[in-house]
């Protein structure tokens, strides 16, 4: 017999898991240049198709609750080197949807993007809201701002994308210091 009771083995494994070094249980953290890196593989292109994928998926009446998952490999794949996608509503200034379960309290409330800043203090999904009508393609504007995962802050290309016939937008994102906004929102043309 390998243990002497069967009610010492939770002891066991609870003694197992506190003997681990603690980087052993603690969350991954990345840097901003392996994020940089990973997304410079994919490009904005397929950042642009994955809002076309969702968008297509809301106008045939797709279920939104599934953007809500943090680990759904449909709509964040690849979880943190991809993007995920966030349904919001620029005509109320918040989120519909958001994949991280904490943050999704409050930017779900009315004129919670109206709030929103980035670190360098600009209301980057507001100036997005308020320049969509101009732009029916979609557009991109940098933020500065933290990503799952990192520790230290990274150049965000947010991209707004309109979901014809519905109240709906899209936002996602796209970690660069290699393009410019006007080669990101040529991509849209």
């Amino acid at each position: 017999m390998l243990f002497p009771s069967k009610l010492a083995f939770p002891f066991l494994c609870l003694s197992l898991l506190l003997a681990l070094p603690l980087h052993a249980v603690e969350k991954p953290s990345f840097t901003t240049k392996e994020i940089y890196a990973a997304f410079a593989k994919k490009g904005p292109q397929a950042v642009i198709a994955h809002a076309r994928k969702a968008a297509n998926y809301i106008q045939k009446g797709g279920d939104l609750n599934v953007f809500n998952e943090a680990h759904n490999q449909t709509w964040w794949p690849n979880r943190p080197f991809f993007t995920p996608v966030i349904v919001m509503r620029c005509d109320e200034l918040r989120d519909v949807t958001h994949p991280i379960a904490s943050m999704r309290p409050g930017l779900t409330q009315r004129n919670a993007l109206r709030k929103f800043r980035d670190l360098d203090g600009q209301p980057t999904f507001h100036i997005l809201c308020k320049k969509l009508p101009g732009n029916p393609r979609g557009l991109w504007l940098f933020q500065h701002h933290y990503w799952p995962d990192t520790k230290e802050p990274l150049q965000l290309a947010v991209l707004i994308w309109p979901i014809q016939g519905t109240p709906y937008q899209l936002q996602l994102f796209y970690p660069t210091t290699k393009y410019s906004l006007e080669q990101l929102n040529a991509f849209l043309n």
